[in-house]
């Protein structure tokens, strides 16, 4: 059995060929029952009209057999038709031939083949093979024609190929929308910028809107978060209110058209047909805000947030109630691609709150023992060295006190592990380029208020970065002074740890990438940064190098 049995355009074929059998038929019993030329009519006309039948009924039990559905096949038949309609309009007095209905029958038959496109050229090639037919009678026949009969006739073929061309180009809108619906990106997003981004431009595309906006707020929050999606740029900001204030509709609305080019707004909800609201249910600084002039907006299924996905600036004259229900569709698929990350989001949270915990335990159970344990050792020795060298017992409490201070260091850290949850003090850079030059021995210079240009949900990741370029520099380069600087570049943090000690293994400069190709470099620092979605530089020479990382600060981060 053919493959294409199972294709629409079988379907299509099968409809075809039983109203061509049926016209036939019909056709064929009132030539006999009320023939209205006996001489020409009855011989030529009835006679085609047999075979015809004949033919139809063939292609009838084939098609319905899965056979005849090539494209070559239906050509064949569509020029079949088309040549039958012809022969029988000119044997049977032309303009006014009672088998007129067959050039309907091609109208209908190419519309349900071809939509649209067949519609019109179909459309397009009966008015002309009529007209042809008409003037035919007209030189060869004597008397004249029934001019009324032309008219309407000829009037009723171009009403329907407008009809039905406009109607084709309806169905094809709707199946383009419909594949890609099924075509939604299901992309795995590693923050919520591209989860929006890309949600909000395929919106975007599947309504031919110039921008798409989402509007929403968390269960627990009292303020709106807007991202504007426009010139394939994503802008996202938080607004005071919330989403009820700025968009307040009733409940039983789920979408709506709103329409503000005219001298003045409206509303239109797809409630029973169409129903007009009051437009002032969007606040008007909203409006002025987004310079919104038209919009197609749509409410998203409560789940952990809620508000609105609105397409926005679409022309008005294109406008229709159905717009408004595919964006129904849009908008659930919106929010679950939303509601996905934050989903995802809480996982790694839990996760990590549980891997936490136990790291937590593996250090206080086993490096802090051991710390504690070589603290008292170094203890007893430098009670046992005063007696014998005062200034061998005044190192060794020197490092007890260092180790001190790392066993305080420790603490804290795993408490911070176990309660990662509660707020805690942030360290400053300050102090820890002061505690680096205690343990190293070596000068930190550090650039003024580079404290301040830390944003919180970095200040962890960067002290610790910090903290191992620095420990690099002294441990592998042999470094004595080093100075850090951080800077805002646009949207970037730029962290930067100089050094004058002996660089790298490799030397010139080399990016993230190139650094894991050849297996070189700061490891930690570089697979740090792409967490953080940022970027490492290294510029190593003979008499220093420079560690260069740069961390995007607004986007949400994905390890701290």
């Amino acid at each position: 059995m053919a493959l294409t049995e199972y294709s629409p355009r079988a379907r299509a074929e099968r409809v075809i060929a039983s109203g061509r059998a049926c016209l036939a038929l019909c056709a064929l019993i009132g030539a006999w029952l009320a023939p209205t030329d006996s001489e020409s009519f009855v011989n030529q006309a009835t006679q085609l009209l047999a075979v015809y039948c004949l033919y139809s009924t063939v292609v009838w039990f084939a098609v319905g057999s899965g056979r005849f559905l090539s494209r070559r096949a239906v050509t064949i038949q569509y020029g079949v038709d088309l040549a039958v309609a012809i022969v029988l309009t000119m044997l049977s007095r032309g303009s006014g031939s009672p088998f007129f209905l067959f050039f309907t029958y091609m109208l209908l038959a190419a519309f349900v083949r071809w939509h649209a496109w067949g519609a019109w050229t179909t459309g397009l090639a009966v008015i002309v093979t009529y007209l042809g037919v008409v003037a035919y009678e007209v030189l060869t026949m004597p008397g004249p024609i029934d001019g009324n009969r032309f008219v309407v006739r000829l009037g009723w073929l171009a009403v329907m190929t407008m009809v039905l061309t406009q109607l084709g180009a309806y169905q094809h809108r709707l199946n383009s929308e419909l594949h890609q619906l099924a075509a939604w990106p299901r992309r795995a997003a590693g923050t919520l910028d591209d989860v929006l981004r890309e949600a909000l431009g395929y919106a975007a595309t599947l309504h031919r809107a110039p921008a798409a906006m989402l509007i929403w707020e968390q269960e627990d929050e009292d303020r709106a978060n807007v991202a504007l999606y426009r010139d394939q740029r994503l802008v996202r900001e938080t607004l005071p209110d919330a989403v009820a204030e700025l968009i307040a509709v009733p409940d039983s609305i789920r979408s709506f058209l709103f329409i503000n080019s005219g001298p003045s707004a409206r509303l239109i909800a797809p409630v029973d047909g169409a129903r007009e609201l009051d437009a002032t249910a969007i606040r008007q600084d909203l409006v002025r805000r987004y310079a919104i002039e038209t919009a197609i907006a749509a409410t998203l299924p409560e789940r952990t947030h809620r508000g609105w996905l609105v397409l926005l600036d679409r022309p008005a004259r294109t406008l229709t109630t159905d717009d408004a229900t595919l964006a129904e569709i849009v908008a659930a698929d919106t929010s679950a691609s939303v509601e996905h990350w934050y989903l995802s989001q809480r996982a790694r949270d839990a996760a990590v709150a549980e891997e936490r915990l136990r790291v937590s335990r593996d250090l206080h159970d086993g490096v802090l023992q051991s710390l504690t344990g070589c603290r008292l050792d170094i203890a007893a020795t430098a009670s046992a060295a005063e007696q014998t060298s005062a200034e061998t017992a005044q190192a060794l409490r020197g490092l007890e006190r260092s180790l001190a201070h790392e066993q305080q260091e420790l603490r804290q850290v795993i408490q911070r592990l176990r309660a990662s949850a509660v707020p805690r003090e942030r360290t400053a850079l300050r102090d820890l380029c002061a505690r680096v030059e205690r343990q190293w021995r070596m000068s930190v210079a550090l650039s003024p208020d580079a404290d301040a240009l830390i944003p919180s949900e970095l200040s962890t990741a960067s002290l610790l970065m910090v903290h191992e370029a620095l420990a690099n520099a002294a441990r592998h380069g042999k470094a004595t002074a080093a100075r850090v600087t951080l800077q805002r570049h646009g949207l970037d943090l730029v962290i930067a740890v100089e050094d004058d000690g002996h660089g790298f293994a490799f030397k010139g400069r080399m990016l993230g990438a190139e650094l894991a190709a050849l297996n070189a470099g700061p490891r930690s620092l570089r697979e740090r940064a792409e967490l953080l979605g940022g970027t490492l530089l290294v510029t190593s020479t003979e008499t220093g190098s420079t560690v260069e990382i740069r961390v995007p600060v607004t986007r949400e981060t994905i390890c701290a």
